[in-house]
């Protein structure tokens, strides 16, 4: 089933009648004789030899400046049928997958305003740093189909962030255009077709231009298109499996021989590292500071770790009052992200003045964003 607007027009671009305005369309009407005679002979109609289509194949005078030469129009409108054969779709869907090339190079810097690729000074999306994100695909080339889902994913947020551009494409489209003419005189075409195919010298080239036409203006971009869009959505399906077993497998470990509480600390600059005071079922403490920002930049350390301080004797006096308090230092979950080394000195300094030993859990913060802690996130979960 087609899940994309994307999707539903390579579906169904086969079926669609001639685009208002289309050089398919203008032929039609400015030369009804051509479509009827071309009609005709892809639908084994000509039980005669099709003298007046030898003739229109081999004229190459048009009646007016602006118009098409017969030879040129007959060969315009027979790639179109050719391009739409639900028989040549498949073969060629079929050699594109396994033998499309996926080659991406570094995309040129823009100079317009509110550009991705201004450098690190620049308000874009992509800076310096994110740039370098992507380095390994300044000059990468791979079968489409030995891509690896996480290579797949990164390419395209490369296309997103405009840092590469990408080619791909069938690296031999000889051997295509041979499949298409056997796929062609085996399966598609009607008996009666393929004898005159066999017989005309004239017919036989126009087939042939035919097939070139139908690879080079419609095929190619439409199947490597297509295959691309399906790399992506397979990756994404097999991201979304991997992550729903990973986090089932956390949810199921089991929980700490006993429960206790926890000082859960998000590192950041910034924006400042966010603290947390969560008691032994993990929910927030009863407490104007469970949830806490402290910001340490510049001359706000000193501050910063007497805050700290105060949180740890928060969460060590709540311990304290419990009817069989456990022993053994407070539980520190600290995340692994940007300024994680920061905030782990922070907190030891925050230990040491108040004198409240800490165990130091660096956790991975794989997954988690902004989002992830607001209400609405909850609620999904």
């Amino acid at each position: 089933s087609s899940t994309s607007r994307s999707d539903l027009d390579e579906l169904y671009a086969p079926f669609k009648p001639p685009a208002k305005g289309s050089l398919s369309e203008r032929i039609s009407s400015s030369r009804p004789d051509i479509a009827d005679a071309v009609d005709q002979f892809w639908n084994g109609d000509m039980y005669e030899q099709p003298k007046e289509l030898e003739k229109m194949i081999r004229s190459r005078r048009s009646k007016g400046r602006d118009e098409m030469p017969p030879s040129d129009c007959v060969v315009h409108l027979l790639g179109s049928k050719i391009a739409a054969n639900p028989a040549v779709l498949d073969t060629v869907m079929n050699i594109t997958r396994s033998g499309c090339i996926v080659a991406t190079k570094k995309a040129p810097a823009s100079k317009g305003k509110g550009s991705g690729s201004k450098g690190a000074k620049g308000k874009g999306t992509a800076g310096k740093y994110s740039r370098s994100k992507f380095e390994q695909y300044f000059d990468f080339q791979c079968r489409a189909s030995s891509l690896r889902d996480h290579t797949v994913l990164a390419i395209r947020r490369g296309l997103a962030n405009k840092e590469i551009r990408m080619t791909n494409a069938v690296a031999d489209a000889n051997y295509v255009k041979r499949q298409i003419r056997r796929v062609l005189l085996e399966k598609a075409l009607h008996r009666r077709v393929v004898d005159i195919y066999n017989t005309s010298n004239e017919v036989r080239r126009a087939m042939g231009d035919g097939i070139d036409d139908a690879w080079s203006r419609l095929l190619k971009r439409r199947s490597s298109a297509a295959v691309w869009r399906e790399r992506v959505s397979e990756a994404e399906q097999r991201g979304i499996v991997c992550f729903a077993e990973n986090l089932r497998s956390a949810l199921m470990m089991p929980p700490q021989a006993e429960p206790t509480h926890i000082l859960s600390i998000d590192p950041g600059h910034k924006a400042g590292t966010k603290v947390a005071l969560l008691g032994p079922q993990g929910r927030l403490l009863k407490d104007a500071r469970a949830l806490s920002t402290i910001h340490f930049l510049g001359n706000r350390w000193p501050k910063a770790v007497s805050e700290l301080a105060e949180l740890l004797n928060i969460i060590k006096n709540k311990r304290d009052a419990l009817p069989n308090p456990p022993t053994g230092p407070i539980l520190v979950a600290l995340g692994n992200g940007h300024g994680s080394g920061d905030s782990r000195t922070l907190v030891d300094e925050a230990s040491s003045l108040c004198h409240v030993p800490i165990d130091i859990h660096v956790v991975d913060e794989a997954g988690a964003s902004v989002w992830s802690v607001i209400e609405a996130a909850a609620k999904e979960f």
